[in-house]
């Protein structure tokens, strides 16, 4: 069976999902492959690119296809919006014509819509966001829904248009993500399969603490919170709750590590930042040297990092909001807030923080991501898929 996974960008989020999802395919006997748009790193064969497929002034191309993409929202309050084109034939890779299943996952500004799905194929499509099946916003969450009205509308007529007919199978990360897609009147004949991400427990996995913490120069008599602030300026991330939420707590006892960005609004107190890396066993060792993972996210679908930290044995301090708790079950692998604010979390962070069953949460936060998420279970469920649609 030829599986061919498209995603626009070689690194982030969706892109870290789709080629943990093509290890566990090729791991269960698929023939898997990824393109992307962008070159990324990889040097393996069965991982290509867009661009390197035609490098002929892909640079400028490049650039013209965004443009093409942001002149609808010219004169538009600023907002995170792709529409449904794109000035690139993917449809014409050798890969994605020779394929049995077409396999799609972030494509914003990779396929166009009217063009790509002329195509007779069966499409399977994991969805990281919205942008899919919305008129072309991936979150809600700030939207001027009045000023954006009209093109919405026009994204969505097209998209029903091209994808009318299709034998397409939308499939959501998150039970949250699922019902939006159903509700939706661009995948509503379509339905949409529940089938989380999944992640390689061979290299996420716990570790002994204290060792840890000697190797990274934290100390080992405090606790450890750690966040990431990879995206500091987007509302969404929610960092200036997190902010607020720290600044009125006593840290006396408790040092804060930040991955990525370097912290804006935390001087003054207990913070160790360490440079965003892409590394999944530094990353690992971080995770598995913290005692809590905070994720402040006001609107998300099933985060990476949620799953990675609880695949190291570290609970999750969250707000109630999008695929979070599905993953995260208070009190047992982790803390919900029952109100996305700051007096709600800063509430769960002294209740973590005063935790005396941590290590039995820590145990229950490796066990439910073994359970549900590792690589063949997901893997297995992609293939029955795969194997109803053929």
């Amino acid at each position: 069976m030829k599986v061919v996974h498209l995603n626009t960008n070689a690194y982030g989020g969706a892109a870290t999902a789709c080629f943990r999802l093509h290890h566990a395919l090729l791991e269960a006997g698929a023939d898997s492959r990824v393109l992307t748009l962008k070159k990324g790193s990889s040097s393996d064969p069965r991982i290509d690119s867009w661009e390197a497929y035609q490098p002929r002034r892909f640079r400028l191309k490049d650039t013209w296809n965004r443009l093409y993409n942001k002149l609808p929202t010219m004169g538009k309050p600023p907002f995170f919006f792709s529409g449904p084109n794109s000035i690139f034939r993917v449809e014409e890779h050798p890969w994605v014509q020779d394929a049995d299943i077409i396999h799609l996952h972030w494509v914003a500004k990779f396929i166009d819509y009217r063009r790509f799905f002329k195509v007779d194929g069966r499409y399977v499509w994991t969805l990281h966001d919205l942008q899919p099946f919305s008129g072309g916003y991936h979150y809600t969450g700030g939207l001027d829904m009045h000023a954006y009205r009209r093109l919405i509308r026009r994204n969505e007529a097209i998209k029903i248009k091209a994808l009318h007919g299709k034998q397409l199978q939308p499939v959501a990360p998150s039970s949250w993500l699922a019902e939006l897609a159903k509700a939706s009147p661009v995948f509503s004949d379509f339905g949409c399969a529940h089938i989380p991400n999944c992640i390689d427990m061979r290299i996420f996995k716990p570790a002994e603490q204290h060792r840890l913490r000697r190797t990274l120069g934290w100390p080992v008599d405090k606790k450890v919170l750690l966040f990431l602030a990879e995206n500091l300026d987007e509302p969404r991330k929610g960092f200036p709750i997190l902010v607020q939420a720290l600044r009125e707590m006593n840290l006396d006892e408790t040092l804060l590590v930040a991955v990525g960005k370097s912290p804006v609004g935390l001087e003054g107190l207990p913070v160790i930042h360490i440079p965003f890396t892409t590394d999944e066993q530094k990353l690992a060792a971080v995770y598995a040297a913290a005692d809590y993972y905070i994720t402040p996210s006001l609107e998300d679908n099933l985060p990476n990092t949620v799953m990675e930290a609880l695949a190291c044995g570290t609970p999750v301090i969250a707000f109630h909001t999008g695929g979070i708790p599905e993953m995260v079950q208070h009190g047992f692998n982790g803390f919900l807030c029952a109100h996305a604010n700051a007096s709600s979390l800063k509430s769960q962070l002294e209740a973590a923080l005063g935790n005396e069953h941590l290590a039995l949460m820590s145990q229950q936060a490796e066990d439910s991501v073994r359970e549900r998420y590792r690589f063949p279970i997901i893997a297995n469920a992609y293939m029955r898929l795969y194997q109803h649609m053929m």
